[in-house]
């Protein structure tokens, strides 16, 4: 999801200097000036912003040959960006109707992505001196970049499907509701490197080329800083879906803008550590549902040992049990011994799950690392199939 994230907050920041400032006449006519501005508020972001040529419009202006350089990333170019239907709003904030970003490039050397095309719309670029946290923040209502592909040496080892994130209508009180979807991908893994790697993609029975999908939902209730992500799949087609809901809290607007900026500046490791303090755990898990891979995996296993799948199925847990004695942990390991077991006997989903009677602060699962024990207790982790 590089693409709309980086789209995202190139796009946002392209605007959100002094825009709000001026009026929807003076703007078009100031476009150069707000570029030039935005040029050195973009290095104080960790980027570097460029471009050939800008025209301007009655509501809106048209920027030529656009790059950003990131450090560490590779060049982000494309032909045309557009900003159509810019006005004042009475709370002095700036509204964006569209914004169109045409034949998008990232790469030079072997790896190349593009998009045909990118559309963000209903920006919203908070007013010049706003003081408070979210409302200095940007929100759209939504994104999509179409036409995307990456190739390696000039062969296409990806098609993507549409990219889309939409949010709810910015409030200062209601809680923010977000999704963001990857549509059907082909990923051809002919290309990789590593002939062992294609030699066990054939004994499972599988081809070079997947399809690849992702799905995440979720709300952000901005006033208790809670975020809770109900849905966070990954899916490959005749391989599984792994799934990663979880709600954490710590989520303030004060400390999600004082991250961005961070991020942006290039923060250090001990502002990211002070973040990172504010985040409590509520609940988390992990899920695995099997689309064959299990069986084939069980099958090749049982070609390659020479025994029965059924046989490796039944002495997997006992494989666990040998494994997880170190631990001390015999309640523990029986019920992953359980489900582990049950799983592989009859492939759906295998879960764990982390639901903490009550909230936890991250640093105390940092300073808890060595004690395995002292971790599942506290976050009172279960493993389950189903």
């Amino acid at each position: 999801m590089t693409m709309p994230r980086f789209s995202t907050k190139a796009l946002a920041l392209s605007l959100a200097l002094s825009v709000s400032g001026l009026s929807s006449q003076a703007f078009a006519f100031d476009a150069t000036n707000l570029l030039e501005r935005y040029t050195a508020l973009a290095e104080t972001q960790g980027q570097k912003f460029a471009y050939e040529s800008v025209d301007a419009s009655s509501d809106g202006f048209t920027v030529k040959g656009a790059t950003w350089t990131f450090e560490g990333m590779a060049p982000i170019k494309s032909e045309t960006l557009t900003f159509d239907g810019v006005s004042e709003a009475s709370d002095g904030s700036v509204k964006i109707d569209t914004i169109t970003v045409d034949s998008i490039v990232s790469g030079e050397n072997e790896v190349v992505v593009t998009f045909d095309k990118a559309v963000m719309e209903g920006l919203r670029i908070p007013k010049e001196g706003e003081t408070r946290s979210l409302e200095q923040m940007a929100f759209y209502n939504s994104f999509l970049a179409t036409g995307g592909q990456v190739t390696n040496q000039g062969n296409v080892v990806a098609k993507l499907g549409d990219m889309s994130i939409t949010l709810s209508d910015f409030s200062p009180t209601a809680p923010l509701t977000f999704a963001m979807t990857l549509a059907d991908s082909m990923i051809d893994v002919s290309m990789a490197p590593d002939p062992q790697f294609k030699q066990t993609l054939e004994a499972l029975g599988y081809g070079t080329n997947f399809t690849v999908s992702t799905n995440m939902q979720g709300v952000w209730n901005t006033e208790t800083g809670i975020i809770d992500v109900s849905k966070h799949d990954y899916s490959i087609a005749d391989v599984g879906t792994i799934s990663m809901p979880m709600k954490i809290g710590g989520y303030s607007s004060e400390n999600v803008l004082a991250m961005q900026k961070s991020v942006g500046a290039g923060g250090s490791d001990e502002a990211a550590m002070q973040q990172l303090s504010n985040v409590t755990i509520h609940n988390l898990a992990i899920s695995f549902k099997d689309d064959s891979v299990t069986k084939r995996a069980l099958e090749m296993a049982s070609k390659q040992m020479q025994q029965p799948p059924e046989q490796l199925a039944a002495g997997a847990p006992l494989m666990i049990g040998m494994g997880m004695a170190q631990l001390q942990m015999p309640e523990f390991t029986q019920m992953v011994q359980a489900a582990v077991g049950k799983f592989l006997q009859n492939p759906g989903t295998l879960s764990v799950t982390a639901a903490p009677e009550k909230p936890t602060p991250v640093m105390e699962l940092v300073g808890g690392a060595a004690n395995p024990k002292g971790l599942v207790d506290m976050l009172n982790v279960k493993v389950t199939a189903e």
